[in-house]
């Protein structure tokens, strides 16, 4: 499949936790692991993020692994789940530092099928949304779900990243950034979501603070 989507230039590194549908948290907690070690080893942190698009009833292993890999400077981008309940249920959203993604819909309409609640920090497009599959190198597919929005926000940061990186060194920072320029106001049915859709800035909102 062509390059495409929000950060066309991202380096892309896939790290297979599921060994079919579903998987261990055992299988999580290593791959999640090696990819927080793999970015600490070559000192990318203020240029990486860890995009997960899996979900698993709330795990207190899971969320201190996200809670540690922000310690050493490495952000984690969540998807909510698609359960239609509180995000508080599911990990790794449910970490406090993780940035929790919902879906919605072209209307802004939270998508029926995501998570919600107050641990869900942004929304992104999530419903028959076009990707990379697994056939083979060139596959691709349409889905929906909060796997789908996740990879927009997580693509999002990484574009910032490289526009405003003196902005964006930190977790803390890099996460600011993002909800800074966030649309507000224009989900609907967040259920006591936070209210924000991920944006670029468009160009020229992004540099006018510096």
């Amino acid at each position: 499949m062509p390059r495409a989507g929000v950060a066309k230039k991202t380096n892309l590194i896939s790290v297979k936790i599921f060994g079919q549908e579903d998987g261990r948290v055992s299988d999580f907690l290593e791959g999640f692991n090696w990819a927080v070690n793999n970015i600490t080893e070559e000192k990318r942190q203020e240029m990486s993020v860890i995009s997960v698009s899996a979900t698993a009833q709330t795990r207190e292993s899971i969320n201190r692994a996200v809670e540690e890999a922000y310690r050493q400077g490495v952000l984690t981008v969540a998807a909510a789940g698609n359960f239609n309940r509180d995000a508080k249920y599911w990990s790794p959203g449910s970490a406090p530092n993780a940035v929790t993604v919902g879906s919605i819909g072209r209307s802004h309409s939270r998508s029926a099928f995501s998570n919600w609640g107050e641990l869900v920090d942004i929304f992104a497009p999530g419903e028959d949304v076009k990707s990379a599959w697994i056939g083979n190198n060139q596959d691709a597919g349409i889905h929906s779900g909060t796997s789908m929005a996740t990879p927009h926000i997580s693509g999002l940061i990484l574009y910032l990243k490289s526009i405003i990186p003196y902005r964006m060194k930190t977790p803390a920072s890099s996460v600011h950034e993002l909800m800074k320029l966030a649309t507000n106001g224009d989900v609907r049915d967040a259920m006591g979501s936070a209210n924000l859709i991920g944006f670029n800035g468009n160009g020229v909102v992004i540099f006018a603070d510096d």
